[in-house]
């Protein structure tokens, strides 16, 4: 680990540009809405059809670029958001241990 590395720090709720806003994340067979509506959470929709808010925790790695982690009950998930080329790469473990990696595309979702 580099110095840079080790003095990585999460970003402020307030640094993340999309605090208040909902985007979608396409991954091709799969759509995700990711509400950042409420700072430190984010909500979506589950497999089950069950709207869940969970903690959110981000990372500014460089100017638009922020690497999301948040945890409900089927899954952990990791996900590097790119703002400037609007991509989007997830890993998702999911209860069983399954890692699913996916690489998509983040739109936003006008209110």
């Amino acid at each position: 680990m580099t110095e840079t590395d080790a003095t990585q720090k999460p970003a402020r709720q307030a640094e993340f540009p999309l605090v208040g806003e909902i985007w979608q994340a396409d991954y091709g067979d799969m759509v995700i809405e990711h509400d950042y509506r409420e700072p430190g959470k984010i909500s979506f929709v589950s497999k089950h059809g069950t709207r869940l808010t969970v903690d959110l925790t981000v990372t500014r790695i460089r100017d638009d670029v922020f690497v999301l982690a948040f945890q409900d009950t089927d899954a952990s998930v990791v996900a590097v958001e790119d703002l400037a080329t609007h991509q989007v790469t997830s890993t998702m473990i999911l209860r069983d241990h399954t890692l699913l990696h996916m690489t998509g595309v983040l739109s936003r979702v006008e209110p």
